[in-house]
């Protein structure tokens, strides 16, 4: 209604996207130190595919945008395996991150039961302006991720997150000062 309220809404805003960055460095730091204090070799075979996956990935983003990804390539001036080779550090982290986490996961005994699989499809399905999903429909979709066999992806996505809080709940955070 007025430019304090306006300005006090924006304070807030910023206030929790600023909480929410600093919760996400957090969890990325208590994975990292884990990783930091692991002994995992990864192959070099293995950390190519998973630089090549994430290029796939890059690219069907690219062009989910309207961004030919031929043209991004023109564009940054590399080339496709040029990229992969720059991405093979990223691609090698994210590996010892997904070791360790399930590492976590299975040390942990960590399972995720239908329940928690259903919840995570509400949460997927509801949103602003969005109606909500009928709890047969998400069963429906349920059954037919497990008759697909993409439900394993999903309980393996949820477990992992499991061990990040499990992590995270168990991690000491160190003051700024």
């Amino acid at each position: 209604d007025n430019i304090d309220e306006l300005r006090e809404d924006i304070r807030t805003r910023m206030g929790a996207q600023h909480e929410r960055m600093i919760d996400t460095e957090f969890r990325e730091a208590v994975v990292d130190a884990a990783v930091a204090d692991a002994h995992i070799d990864v192959p070099q075979e293995l950390v190519h595919a998973k630089a090549h996956e994430m290029w796939h990935q890059t690219s069907r983003r690219l062009a989910a945008q309207g961004l030919d990804p031929a043209r991004y390539l023109q564009m940054t001036g590399k080339t496709e395996h040029e990229l992969i080779e720059e991405a093979e550090p990223e691609a090698e982290r994210a590996l010892k991150r997904e070791s360790v986490l399930a590492a976590v996961v299975e040390a942990e005994g960590i399972e995720v039961p239908d329940e928690e699989l259903l919840d995570s499809l509400r949460a997927a399905t509801q949103g602003p302006g969005r109606p909500e999903t009928s709890e047969r429909k998400l069963q429906k979709a349920l059954d037919r991720a497990k008759a697909e066999g993409r439900d394993e992806a999903l309980r393996e996505d949820i477990a992992m997150r499991k061990a990040v809080d499990l992590m995270v709940e168990s991690a000491t955070a160190i003051s700024v000062e």
